[in-house]
């Protein structure tokens, strides 16, 4: 089965993973099954969590069952004060296509007005949805590539490597296939210790491998995501930690504003300074090696490479203009060129697969716009205050 390009929103930010916080259970249809079921733990512990209806409760526990990820209740001692709470962990789920699909704040809505009624259907619960709070929450973008994923390694290598300072707690995973290695995911966090409690998780990955257990896609699809993981961080990061507070318009902003922030402007810093290095060397071996310079230039570019372990030229075109800038007559520059270009195809063969064309390819994606107009967000007007008890 093949995912026609429509089904996926390309130009916009969407929601998949989240974790919330600020349910209360009101009561149970059923409590005894429950405990017979193990749902619902009961122990010798005095510190019980009370639902609206005044059943007691040690701790309450669901786990992937197809529609709730993982769902924990119970009360804990806060300075000697009882504070109940109840933690719910979600993502989007299709049997036919996975998270390929995200949601918009107002299909998430939808997503968790199912869980709710899916808690009382079929286990009897009934669960207060009406003041969620977010503690977690995954934005990302899918979008199709002009090629194969493992060919975008070089320029993705270099996304990560311009990351701000702050992210540069970086791993990838790779997987050897008849003797190469294919990249598939890279990951960068401001996470600064095992500990920390709050921080940001940027991820760029195939997504055509990360579900192929569920859909063969004949396409290779990127998706680059941003998680945020604390409370306090979704609020210091989006202005609100509440659901009820999230829009469309919020989340594409911030996503932007990332893609601004860690990609975009790090990588027109880093061709300005990446001309300025090439013009310099360009003229500095001109001046040692007359007859051999365009030769050592190409392979300094190719060891600098190897050395810093990132590319310090994408592609051979991105030199060509570059020339311009000696003091060399015309006819000269174009021979100079002309000679560039031969020596890359002949030797420097990393230089010669457009890899330029592919970081624009990613930013022109990563930063266009849905150009729909978009729909008066009358679901959460017209639920969030109102779906919180099931009658």
């Amino acid at each position: 089965m093949t995912i026609l390009k429509t089904e996926v929103k390309e130009n916009t930010a969407l929601l998949d993973k989240m974790v919330l916080g600020g349910i209360s259970i009101l009561g149970f249809d059923d409590k005894k099954k429950l405990v017979q079921d193990e749902i619902l733990e009961m122990t010798s512990s005095k510190v019980k969590y009370i639902t609206a209806s005044g059943e007691k409760f040690n701790r309450l526990m669901i786990e992937n069952d197809g529609v709730i990820d993982k769902m924990v209740a119970g009360s804990k001692l806060m300075g000697g004060k009882r504070i109940d709470y109840c933690t719910l962990e979600t993502t989007i789920k299709n049997s036919e296509v996975g998270n390929l699909v995200c949601y918009t704040v107002d299909e998430y809505l939808e997503h968790l007005i199912k869980i709710q009624e899916h808690l009382k259907n079929v286990y009897g619960i009934e669960a207060d949805f009406s003041d969620i709070t977010v503690k977690e929450l995954e934005i990302n973008r899918t979008f199709k590539l002009d090629g194969d994923f493992e060919d975008y390694h070089r320029v993705l290598n270099l996304i990560m490597t311009n990351l701000p300072s702050y992210m540069r707690n970086q791993m990838d995973y790779k997987k050897v296939v008849n003797g190469s290695s294919e990249y598939q995911t890279y990951y960068a966090t401001s996470k600064k210790t095992n500990k920390s409690k709050r921080y940001l998780l940027f991820k760029i990955y195939n997504k055509s491998k990360a579900i192929e257990n569920i859909i063969l896609l004949t396409d290779s699809c990127m998706r680059v995501e941003f998680r945020l993981v604390g409370a306090e961080k979704v609020k210091k990061s989006l202005g609100y930690n509440k659901f009820a507070e999230l829009t469309d318009k919020l989340i594409n902003e911030y996503f932007d504003e990332q893609i601004d922030k860690m990609i975009v402007k790090p990588f027109e810093k880093w061709q300005k300074d990446r001309d300025k290095y090439i013009v310099n060397l360009m003229k500095s071996e001109r001046e040692r090696d007359i007859r051999h310079w365009q030769t050592n230039v190409l392979r300094i570019l190719q060891n600098d490479e190897i050395a810093q372990k990132r590319p310090v030229l994408l592609d051979i075109e991105e030199l060509i203009p570059l020339v311009n800038k000696l003091d060399l007559k015309p006819n000269r520059r174009c021979d100079v060129k002309s000679n560039f270009r031969k020596q890359a195809n002949r030797y420097e063969t990393v230089f010669c697969n457009n890899d330029d064309t592919k970081m624009i390819e990613i930013l022109k994606k990563l930063t266009a716009k849905d150009t729909a107009k978009p729909e008066k967000n009358t679901v959460i007007d017209s639920v969030f205050g109102g779906i919180g008890k099931i009658a």
